[in-house]
């Protein structure tokens, strides 16, 4: 999703309407353990250009299926994910070091918006996910996994081995 300025200043101070579907190339992504895999990418949105100001300010609803890792059993789950990004890009030489914080300056005559999309998606991405049908945790030989009711329960059940020597004592009334 490039916009040109020359195409920029042609529509004027006009606002337009951009609506793409973009296909997530693997090799652009960075591997990681918290997603496998980004469907495509549906953006909508509007962008104006402000010749005035020399900036480009978009609006954009993004909105995609990202399949991750359940937290317990890493199985693959998918997810939906939507989000919503708005940037302004400066064309401009003279950017105040105050707005620097809210423009984003271009440096050629270029602005591209994927890598701004795809860096909303991940920031969107759930740190963990537990699969909402799983009935049974896993377990095995001297461990086991336990929900945080179950946790609460055997800590509430367990005496600390410290105070255990304490029973033997009879307290007089």
């Amino acid at each position: 999703m490039k916009f040109h300025l020359y195409d920029l200043e042609e529509k004027g101070n006009a606002a337009f309407s951009i609506n793409e579907v973009i296909q997530v190339d693997e090799n652009v992504l960075t591997p990681s353990n918290r997603f496998t895999e980004i469907s495509e990418i549906e953006v909508t949105g509007t962008g104006f250009y402000d010749a005035k100001a020399q900036e480009f300010v978009v609006g954009l609803e993004i909105s995609c299926q990202v399949v991750v890792p359940c937290a317990i059993t890493l199985k693959p789950l998918d997810v939906e994910l939507d989000t919503q990004l708005s940037e302004v890009f400066s064309f401009s030489d003279n950017i105040d070091e105050a707005d620097l914080d809210d423009v984003i300056a271009v440096s050629d005559l270029e602005v591209d918006l994927l890598p701004y999309i795809l860096s909303a998606v991940i920031a969107e991405i759930p740190m963990k996910v537990v699969d909402p049908e799983l009935e049974q945790y896993p377990a095995g030989e001297g461990w086991e996994v336990l929900t945080e009711t179950a946790l609460q329960k055997q800590k509430e059940e367990t005496i600390d081995p410290r105070l255990e020597k304490l029973k033997a004592f009879k307290f007089e009334d």
